[in-house]
């Protein structure tokens, strides 16, 4: 089992790899400093837990990328309702507003807690829910 300490260090790791291998020719270099950063925090691992840090990551990854989906449609959707122009809105909407957008971060950040005490513990990781 990894020790729990170089397991966020390691997920941000893969995580950073994973949006440069998106980028492409863009991200070489970017990618390069993401592997030297994983390899920093998985020295030692063997590749079990390796590999498991990578799927959680994978996981993390596709989770955000849904919710940033869905924060940009709630955005959309409260603009169109609304107007866009937020100093016309009125302090309900603004609480209202911010308390949406406030929902899309704490289940990205909660997801993430989660996936690294798991991680940590050495338990087994559930995929993340959309």
């Amino acid at each position: 089992m990894p020790p729990a300490s170089s397991v966020p260090a390691a997920l941000d790791a893969a995580l950073q790899s994973l949006a440069c291998a998106r980028l492409g020719a863009l991200g070489t270099m970017a990618a390069d400093k993401a592997e030297i950063a994983w390899d920093a925090a998985t020295e030692g691992w063997d590749s079990a837990g390796r590999d498991r840090v990578r799927a959680a990551a994978a996981s993390l990854d596709a989770l955000g990328n849904t919710e940033d989906r869905a924060r940009n449609h709630f955005i959309k959707a409260f603009r169109a309702r609304h107007g866009a122009d937020r100093a016309g809105w009125t302090e309900d909407l603004r609480r209202e507003f911010e308390s949406g957008i406030a929902a899309h971060t704490r289940r990205k950040q909660e997801e993430l807690e989660r996936v690294i005490a798991e991680l940590s513990r050495g338990l087994p990781v559930k995929e993340c829910t959309e």
